[in-house]
């Protein structure tokens, strides 16, 4: 579908932290090179945060981290490094917060 990306995992993690954090560990263990992940919301995102930190892996470096939602927390992560960007696709939810804050 997309060239130069192999998608190694897509799997469903309900909004949920503790659920992300199964999914991404799973994935995680079974393939260690994973580069790049996409979160669909803040609060699943640091279920694959707290995955990455327990293989000895940095968050934002070893492994980039997107996440949708851009709520207060997910900013300060992107503004930290600790997520490389944060998306917000319904900005009418959350005031002073630009739709697209950075991606790079």
């Amino acid at each position: 579908m997309y060239t130069n990306v192999e998608v190694l995992v897509n799997q469903l993690g309900n909004f949920d932290t503790r659920a992300a954090l199964r999914v991404f560990q799973n994935g995680l263990s079974a393939m260690t090179d994973i580069l790049i992940v996409v979160s669909s919301w803040d609060n699943m995102t640091h279920g694959v945060e707290q995955t990455v930190i327990s293989v000895d892996k940095i968050p934002g470096t070893d492994v980039r981290i997107y996440s949708v939602g851009a709520n207060q927390d997910g900013l300060t992560r992107v503004i930290d490094d600790t997520y490389t960007g944060a998306h917000c696709d319904r900005p009418d939810s959350y005031r002073n917060v630009q739709q697209q804050l950075r991606f790079t």
